[in-house]
């Protein structure tokens, strides 16, 4: 998100024909560095976009919709995340999705929020984990936010990752997948058979998303003759 943002006000600033005044509204969340003569960090801002929330309303066939794909919802001003959460209500129909690298950031809004009554049955709340680390840090913090449906995303799986303590805890579904751009890291695959083989033992559906074979990025791959697209 961070890099999609400055190669947006990259392309806003070198714009002298307004071909890109449409992306003016998603500018100023970034810094230019002097040193480096370019913009190539996040500056703290976040851009609320008021005219999303109304999209959803008018979606009448069942949709699932990742919220704040580009950003993490964990960063949103909190009159605004009961905004969010106001349509997720308004919109039963369709499923939505929270990912966040910032558990401990969600769990404060959330605690606000259900203070006085129980999360939207169509929301899912899930948490990235690339590696054990990051698992061991994120899912317990997960596993206190209020939810219908819990999710860990490993994507980029970047070890070999042991959830066998969370996976009968409350969480029902694992994306897996390998990390996607030119300098992607490895995955080994007998990382991923060992999660599969992890989610399986505890009835946790498996999404293996994507995997490298030299450059080419495979989507939805076969592992051991089997597809896993829960």
């Amino acid at each position: 998100a961070e890099r999609m943002a400055c190669r947006l006000q990259r392309m806003y600033d070198s714009d002298p024909y307004g071909k890109f005044k449409h992306l003016a509204k998603y500018l100023e969340v970034v810094k230019f560095d002097h040193r480096a003569g370019k913009y190539n960090k996040w500056n703290g801002k976040t851009y609320c976009d008021e005219s999303a929330l109304e999209k959803p309303l008018h979606w009448k066939k069942p949709r699932r919709i990742f919220v704040c794909s580009m950003g993490d919802i964990a960063l949103t001003p909190y009159q605004f995340f009961v905004k969010i959460m106001i349509t997720i209500k308004d919109c039963p129909q369709h499923t939505f999705m929270f990912l966040t690298k910032r558990p401990e950031q969600l769990l404060k809004l959330c605690r606000g929020l259900y203070e006085h009554g129980s999360p939207p049955g169509n929301l899912w709340i899930g948490v990235t984990a690339e590696n054990q680390e990051q698992a061991d840090k994120r899912i317990p913090i997960l596993l206190q936010i209020p939810a219908v449906v819990r999710f860990v995303s490993i994507e980029p799986m970047l070890s070999e990752i042991n959830l066998e303590k969370y996976l009968h805890c409350g969480i029902s579904w694992c994306i897996i997948g390998a990390e996607s751009g030119k300098n992607a890291r490895f995955m080994n695959e007998n990382w991923v058979r060992s999660l599969i083989c992890q989610c399986k033992k505890n009835q946790t559906a498996v999404f293996y998303k994507q995997k490298r074979v030299g450059n080419k990025m495979i989507k939805m791959p076969e592992i051991d003759g089997k597809v896993y697209a829960d």
